[in-house]
């Protein structure tokens, strides 16, 4: 009778360690799902709201079409307000109060905070973003958030450029117009203004020379297009002479807007330190 009560217990010993050993698994694993959904829901290991997702795949990049493959990032929607660009940089004198240009002084009073951030410096645009927890896009990011896949030579196809698509100065605009105020001419990702309005600086730099020094896509509405003036393809590189580079100032066709990403593969593509422009 005590050898049958003896091997009762001790499988009744065993069910509980079992019982045990799989209750500590649940329990750990209950842990891990916990862990990767805090850590999921982490500033910074999401994008931003008012972002835009651009799927990896490959780019045709330039005029070329040279074809690179970028992994997935997110860009925002519409070229940063004047609003909010005060609101991040905290100034209390008008959103452009680090530029010299009168001009620039002078312009938010003109069509105010709505409108998209003007006169902005490349190292401004620079810090603003990585307030944000974003960063400048590189060259090739915007020219796939601007072309898509497909190699177009502008974001809403090979139409050429009428005033139903961009603002431009053909048009008669003077002044940068509110975000989104030509659907027509959206990107393959139904991204805003990706020419026209106001420029957008990029990480890339000019050139491996000088360092202050940087690329402007996308045109504004200062751009006049004629035939024999050139047109504002996405693969053009805003890289000349004149009020534009006159750093640390800037001009009144030139914003920001930012992308934001899981990883800085793309980042890598970049030939060099200087290339990215830090």
């Amino acid at each position: 009778m005590d050898i049958v009560r003896t091997g009762v217990k001790r499988r009744r010993t065993g069910i509980s360690l079992k019982r045990c050993h799989v209750r500590k698994v649940l329990d750990k694993v209950l842990l891990l799902f916990l862990v990767l959904f805090l850590y999921g829901n982490t500033p910074g290991k999401r994008p931003p709201p008012g972002m835009v997702r651009v799927p990896a795949g490959f780019l045709l990049y330039g005029k070329d079409g040279k074809k690179i493959f970028l992994k997935e990032f997110y860009i925002d929607k519409i070229e940063m307000s004047a609003k909010d660009y005060r609101e991040v940089n905290e100034y209390f004198d008008g959103p452009y109060i680090f530029s010299s240009n009168q001009e620039c002084h002078e312009l938010w009073h003109l069509y105010g905070l709505d409108y998209p951030a003007s006169c902005v410096r490349w190292k401004d645009a620079a810090d603003t973003c990585k307030k944000l927890g974003k960063r400048l896009p590189t060259e090739m990011e915007w020219e796939m958030a601007a072309r898509g896949t497909d190699g177009r030579p502008y974001p809403w196809g090979s139409e050429e450029p009428t005033c139903s698509h961009a603002v431009l100065y053909n048009c008669g605009y003077k002044y940068a117009q509110k975000a989104c105020s030509k659907p027509k001419g959206n990107s393959p990702y139904g991204i805003c203004d990706m020419l026209g309005n106001v420029g957008e600086w990029v990480i890339s730099a000019r050139d491996e020379s000088t360092r202050d020094k940087h690329v402007m896509k996308g045109s504004s509405f200062l751009f006049f297009f004629l035939e024999r003036t050139g047109k504002p393809y996405v693969w053009v590189r805003y890289t000349g002479k004149g009020p534009y580079w006159n750093y640390p100032d800037t001009h009144v066709g030139i914003g920001v807007r930012c992308v934001w990403s899981k990883t800085d593969h793309n980042i890598k593509l970049l030939p060099t330190v200087k290339e990215r422009g830090f």
